[in-house]
């Protein structure tokens, strides 16, 4: 029986940053799963509720932010600008807040530091996100280190997947799990438990660990990344979630891992090779276990986790949901299939058989509406028809079925400039698909290179380190680094921001970002909202809000809680979802 336990760690950071951060974690419980299969304690230290965010930040300053940060985007809705003295206050006050934040964030993670100490913890393993999170995840090993030197600490998830060598160069743990983590993570809290029971000290435990040569793990060597080959666990052979102690202080809205990869798996912009090169779908009947188990548990509301099932294997999820009665609501990420127009009556079918099972919004990845850039640009595997009719098989089902369904489409723009194809061609072929096929909600994302993405590795795509004159290597290197640290600070005037050194095609990062802002302004004037993804449309409808107009109440009061820390309208809102999502379950039948 293990003697020493391990401490789980969800990176985070002071602020809410996204209206799901609050979702149900199911990354962290299949680590917990797994550690106790095996007999450890996991000692799980996840504050993603409003609970925590509000508990670091002083309650007087963001009720002050508020009410400023209310006058900014109703001025805003009118044209105008908002005052010189509201300005001035309104960064005043978030200044003072994030000093506050932060300091509050660093006597929390003395309080983790001590508990792991009190425990006689031989593990530390953190999820590690993106941007500030990582910042953060760093700080947490530095203090835990302070408190006890001799806990082994472990970075894995889906930063470090991303970011690979660059990332095991750049942290300051002493160990990095790429792709899965269960495996892993298990074999080092099991070398360590024994050693360290048998009187050995942290460096002689790292010796065994790392001449163990334990899959997907790597580490610095005298400045030089080692690593292990990556072996993805077949889906079907994943622990379960384990969710032992409830939900309390989430939103009740589960993640559900469909699949594992993608099927197409070329887009020249996509990083997800990264973390699994193989498509490995979940088998119906196992996803209507989870769905069942969560049910049972009062959620009824879900996210498909699958960067992009298969229509097909979507389906036959579907069926195997139906025929057990039980009684769901989701969404979920889709490709464009191919040949859509000539397949269009057999996707309405399939859809169809999705809205009955409990579909209720799409994503859907467009990245643009010009052929070419499509092709030879994005490799994406589509073509503007594909879009088109992909989004009108869902449209024609949701009509078939008499069941509102949301559709989010996303964009890159600016995108880059191969082929002599101009940005203002490019725009104008996106505007085009926007219009014919009037989404509820469109994405325009600037352009980014990501670790091991074509455009990051090609040059010819145009993406440039601004901070030197730098190539080959040493410019991935550079763009990585600035990759993994940036943090566009949303509740902060633009002009403030910390710009990526990265370029494109002669474009700073900022002049990327205003392009990118100038096609999201051109989609308003269509009457379309942006930058609502399925996930928000499934919380907001289930919530209660209704059309167009509903969306957008939800999406203003929600930037106005998260920019300003008053979380009152959040709270409310997180408590209709989850009453929505308890109702959604107790209409299960469990054939």
């Amino acid at each position: 029986m293990p003697k020493y336990p391990v401490l789980i760690y969800n990176s985070r950071t002071p602020r809410l940053r996204s209206v799901t951060d609050c979702f149900i974690e199911n990354g962290i419980s299949i680590l917990e799963s797994g550690l106790k299969q095996e007999g450890f304690r996991a000692i799980i230290e996840d504050r993603g509720n409003l609970n925590f965010y509000e508990s670091i930040s002083n309650r007087r300053i963001p009720s002050a932010l508020e009410k400023i940060a209310r006058k900014f985007i109703e001025a805003e809705s009118i044209g105008k600008k908002p005052s010189f003295f509201d300005n001035v206050s309104y960064v005043a006050l978030q200044k003072i807040l994030s000093s506050n934040q932060n300091r509050k964030m660093g006597k929390y993670f003395e309080y983790v530091a001590e508990k792991a100490k009190l425990n006689n913890v031989s593990v530390l393993g953190t999820k590690v996100w993106y941007g500030d999170s990582y910042k953060w995840a760093k700080k947490l090993n530095e203090i835990v280190a302070e408190a006890d030197p001799e806990i082994i600490t472990v970075h894995g998830g889906p930063h470090p997947s991303i970011y690979q060598d660059f990332f095991v160069m750049d942290t300051n743990a002493d160990l990095v799990v790429l792709s899965d983590g269960e495996s892993a993570l298990l074999q080092i809290a099991g070398i360590a438990d024994e050693m360290k029971a048998g009187g050995m000290k942290k460096a002689d435990i790292l010796r065994e660990i790392k001449k163990s040569r334990i899959p997907n793990l790597a580490y610095v060597e005298e400045g030089i990344v080692v690593k292990s080959p990556v072996v993805n666990v077949p889906i079907g052979e994943k622990p379960r979630q384990m969710h032992e102690n409830g939900f309390s202080g989430r939103v009740k809205v589960a993640i559900i891992n469909d699949a594992l990869g993608c099927p197409y798996n070329k887009c020249s912009f996509c990083d997800y090779r990264n973390i699994y090169k193989d498509y490995m779908a979940n088998t119906p009947e196992r996803v209507a276990d989870e769905i069942s188990y969560f049910t049972e548990k009062g959620v009824g509301l879900f996210r498909f986790s699958s960067g992009s099932n298969s229509l097909d294997d979507s389906v036959a999820i579907a069926d195997e949901i139906i025929k057990r009665g039980l009684n769901a609501r989701y969404s979920f990420f889709s490709r464009c299939e191919p040949d859509a127009k000539a397949r269009l009556e057999d996707n309405i079918e399939k859809y169809s058989r999705l809205i009955e099972s409990g579909l209720r919004a799409v994503f859907i990845g467009a990245e643009s509406g010009n052929d070419e850039i499509l092709r030879r640009v994005m490799n994406k595997g589509a073509k503007k028809e594909d879009i088109v009719y992909t989004i009108e098989a869902v449209r024609k089902a949701s009509l078939k079925t008499g069941v509102d369904v949301d559709i989010s489409l996303s964009f890159i723009y600016p995108h880059p400039a191969l082929y002599d194809i101009s940005l203002e061609q490019g725009l104008r072929d996106s505007m085009k698909l926007i219009e014919e096929t009037m989404p509820d909600s469109v994405l325009p994302s600037p352009p980014a290179p990501f670790a091991g993405s074509e455009w990051f590795n090609d040059e010819r795509y145009g993406f440039s380190y601004t901070g030197g004159n730098v190539s080959g290597e040493e410019r991935k290197a550079m763009i990585a680094k600035e990759m993994m640290h940036v943090e566009y600070l949303f509740h902060l005037p633009r002009k403030m921001w910390r710009h990526p050194k990265i370029g494109l095609n002669g474009m700073s990062a900022k002049e990327a970002l205003d392009l990118n802002d100038d096609m999201r302004k051109d989609v308003k004037k269509l009457g379309i909202i942006t930058d609502l993804s399925d996930e928000h449309f499934l919380m907001l409808r289930n919530a209660g809000y209704k059309g167009r107009e509903g969306a957008a109440e939800f999406k203003k009061e929600s930037i106005i809680s998260m920019i300003s820390c008053n979380y009152d309208f959040l709270r409310a809102f997180y408590g209709k979802v989850n009453k929505a999502s308890e109702r959604v379950a107790s209409e299960s039948s469990y054939k």
